[in-house]
C-alpha cells in the first residue's frame, strides 16, 4: 500500500518587508490586502491624483498629494525601516501578511464594501483601513498568539510593535482632521453641497436565495413576499432582510400574513 508523503511548507522569509516586495494590483480588493498594501494602494493613488478634471478637484488634490505622501514615508520609515531581525520578522508577518507579499488569508471586515478594489479605493477608505488594521494589532494580547507565549523575545518585539502601532494612529488621527478641513473648505470656496443617499436596511444572508417552506398545499403561499432590491450607496445591490417581511406573521396564534391585511389561514 502506497503511503502519501507531506511536503513541509516553504518557510517564508522576512528579510525583505519593504512595500517593492509586496504584490499589488488596482483589481485586488481592499479587504484582503494587509496594512502595507494599503499603504501601496495609497502611494498608487498619487499617480490619479496628477490630472484634476474640474475646479474642485484642482483645489483639492494638491493638499491631498501632500497628505498621502507624507502618510507613506512615515509608514515606510516608522515600520518597513527596522533592522533588528527579530523585530523585522514581527512587523513583516503582523503588518505585511504571513506570506510577506501583501495578502491575508481571507477578507477582513474594514468599514467598507467588501468588493471594494484598489482601483476605485478614496483616500477616506483607505485611511479607514489602514487604521482597523493597525487598531488590531494594537488590541491583540502577545499571549494570544502561541508562537509569542513560546518566544519571549518575539514577544518582547510584538510589545513593540503595538507601541510603534499606537503612535501612528495618534498620526493618523492629525491627518484625518487635517484632510476634513482641507474638504470643508474647498467645498464651501467651489459651493458643493456632499449628496448623502439614506443607508438602506442591513440585509441578513442576502445572497442566499429564500427557503422554500414545506407545507403539502400552501408551499408556494407561505413563501415570503419578494421585495424590489434597493442599491447602496456604492451602486451595489441590496436585498432587504426577511425578518421585516416576517413581521405580519401572528406568533400567538400561528397564522402567518402574505402583507398588510392580507392573513392567509392554515387549514386545519
Amino acid at each position: 500500500m502506497e503511503t502519501q508523503t507531506q511536503v513541509a511548507p516553504t518557510p517564508v522569509s522576512f528579510d525583505d518587508i519593504s512595500l517593492d516586495h509586496l504584490t499589488f494590483n488596482e483589481t485586488y480588493r481592499v479587504t484582503r490586502g494587509s496594512a502595507s498594501q494599503v499603504v501601496l494602494g495609497l502611494r498608487h493613488m498619487l499617480t490619479k491624483l496628477q490630472t484634476p478634471t474640474n475646479d474642485y478637484q484642482t483645489t483639492l488634490y494638491p493638499r491631498l498629494s501632500e497628505l498621502t505622501q507624507q502618510v507613506v514615508d512615515r509608514y515606510v520609515s516608522t515600520f518597513l525601516g527596522v533592522s533588528e531581525p527579530v523585530l523585522r520578522q514581527v512587523v513583516g508577518a503582523n503588518l505585511n501578511g504571513p506570506r510577506n507579499d501583501g495578502s491575508l488569508y481571507h477578507s477582513v471586515n474594514s468599514g467598507v464594501n467588501r468588493s471594494l478594489t484598489y482601483g476605485y479605493a478614496q483616500f477616506g477608505q483607505l485611511m479607514k483601513v489602514l487604521t482597523n488594521r493597525l487598531r488590531f494589532v494594537t488590541r491583540r494580547e502577545a499571549s494570544s498568539v502561541e508562537r509569542y507565549r513560546n518566544s519571549a523575545e518575539e514577544s518582547t518585539a510584538y510589545l513593540s510593535l503595538q507601541t510603534m502601532c499606537n503612535t501612528f494612529l495618534t498620526y493618523l488621527s492629525t491627518v484625518n482632521e487635517e484632510w476634513t478641513k482641507v474638504v470643508e473648505t474647498a467645498r464651501t470656496q467651489h459651493n458643493v453641497t456632499p449628496q448623502r443617499s439614506e443607508r438602506p436596511q442591513r440585509s441578513e444572508r442576502s445572497e442566499r436565495p429564500q427557503r422554500s417552506y414545506r407545507t403539502n398545499r400552501y408551499s408556494r403561499s407561505t413563501q415570503t413576499q419578494s421585495v424590489a432590491p434597493a442599491t447602496d450607496a456604492e451602486g451595489f445591490t441590496v436585498v432587504r432582510s426577511r425578518r421585516s417581511e416576517r413581521s405580519t406573521s401572528d406568533r400567538g396564534t400561528g397564522y402567518r400574513g402574505r402583507g398588510r391585511g392580507q392573513v392567509r389561514h392554515h387549514r386545519p
